[in-house]
């Protein structure tokens, strides 16, 4: 799936819904939607669509102490 970015998307889409509902308690795993959040920066910027990558990567960065 290397380079498939359009692919790797979604999932990146579903993971971050998916950990910012948290666990069974609501408890949110920051470290775990930073990375997924990042990681579909990436893909949104390899896609070219950079207005949305920015908005990704500054919820990002909002978790960030």
């Amino acid at each position: 799936m290397i380079g498939q970015f359009a692919k790797a998307l979604p999932w990146y889409e579903r993971a971050v819904a998916a950990e910012e509902k948290g666990d069974g308690r609501g408890r949110v795993d920051l470290e775990s939607l930073g990375t997924s959040l990042r990681a579909g920066t990436l893909c949104l910027r390899r896609l070219g669509r950079l207005e949305e990558a920015e908005a990704w990567e500054r919820r990002a960065s909002d978790l960030r102490p």
